[in-house]
């Protein structure tokens, strides 16, 4: 997955936000969105959301073996 390249003057936007202790959307810095985990039927999978609107769906998968020599 590549990097995302975000312009100057959004990285300095953002910053210039954190350093008076804003944020750049209408929250202050103490304000959490409320966050709901869900577990899924398949065995690794997980849905999370930030209300309002942000939903990640994330699988994994570990394997173990022994190497041979």
């Amino acid at each position: 997955m590549r990097p995302k390249v975000i312009a100057n003057c959004t990285q300095a936007l953002a910053r210039g936000a954190a350093k008076r202790g804003i944020r750049l959307g209408a929250r202050t810095l103490d304000q959490f969105r409320k966050v709901r985990v869900t577990f899924g039927v398949d065995y690794g999978s997980c849905e999370v959301v930030f209300e309002p609107g942000t939903r990640v769906v994330a699988q994994v998968l570990n394997e173990l073996f022994k190497k041979s020599i």
